[in-house]
């Protein structure tokens, strides 16, 4: 197959792109480095003549600090992915845009969300993550609500949590915001599949783990792993930590992909045993 996968310079995407290069053809918006994005159509659109096959995209600022403080810029964006997306289609181009959960934000914390439960806009890099999904749809896309932790990204939940303990700085956890990511190892392997099967649906699916926990068990939890034992830290609201509101509970009910898929996915707990990043 011919493969283009957007945001081929973060995590997620170059890991894909260092997994299927083996199996296909795959294109890149740029690797080490983001060459340009999809708001430069003119030449983000000059990737489409190479015949495609399929589209991932996994662009997209994920900084809510930052999306708070460039509207126009996600705007400019978001009309560039509708022209974008428009024309993948009438190419018969298949589509998957990599969305997100912070769309979730269930009220009781033990229940988890699915996908007909009604978006709960707390910013607006949910706004816009909605906007695409919804451009996205029209297109008969898939559509991957996913949250994913890696042991070696960058700025990311982990590396900032072993960073700060390993310099003897006390850390502050999160007990009331709850989420069920997958190990980035789990989601690559799984959309591997998915693309090997031709299993190309469109619609809404969420894609995480099973009985998610709060951050601060899931950082106490890394922790315990990495076996480090002295270390401070503080428990605290996760809308007292941070400058833009987020969403508390967004943990994932993942019945509807799995019986679509035909995948089983793991538990939580399962997630946190798993070796490092691959690559």
């Amino acid at each position: 197959m011919k493969i283009l996968i957007l945001g081929s310079s973060g995590r997620l995407g170059n890991l894909l792109y260092k997994t299927f290069k083996s199996k296909h053809q795959v294109f890149n918006n740029g690797l080490k480095k983001r060459k340009y994005d999809i708001s430069n159509f003119n030449k983000i659109q000059k990737l489409l003549k190479n015949n495609l096959d399929l589209i991932i995209n996994c662009s997209g600022e994920t900084n809510i600090e930052n999306c708070e403080k460039n509207k126009l810029e996600l705007a400019k964006q978001k009309n560039s992915f509708r022209k974008f997306i428009s024309l993948a289609h009438k190419k018969k181009i298949k589509f998957i845009q990599i969305s997100t959960d912070h769309m979730y934000d269930n009220p009781n914390f033990n229940k988890s969300s699915n996908e007909k439960t009604k978006p709960k806009i707390n910013n607006y890099y949910t706004k816009n993550k909605i906007a695409l999904e919804n451009i996205a749809l029209k297109k008969n896309a898939l559509i991957l609500r996913t949250n994913f932790f890696s042991f070696t990204m960058k700025k990311h939940i982990v590396s900032n949590l072993l960073k700060n303990v390993k310099m003897h700085k006390s850390v502050n956890l999160a007990y009331d915001q709850y989420f069920s990511p997958l190990n980035i190892f789990t989601l690559v392997k799984i959309l591997e599949t998915i693309i090997d099967q031709r299993k190309f649906f469109s619609g809404i699916y969420n894609l995480g783990s099973k009985k998610g926990m709060s951050k601060a068990n899931f950082c106490l939890k890394i922790l315990k792993r990495e076996k480090i034992k002295n270390f401070n830290y503080n428990l605290a609201k996760i809308n007292d930590l941070c400058l833009v509101k987020r969403s508390k509970n967004m943990k994932m009910s993942v019945k509807k992909f799995e019986n679509k898929f035909k995948i089983k996915l793991p538990y939580l707990s399962q997630e946190l045993k798993k070796n490092n990043d691959f690559y």
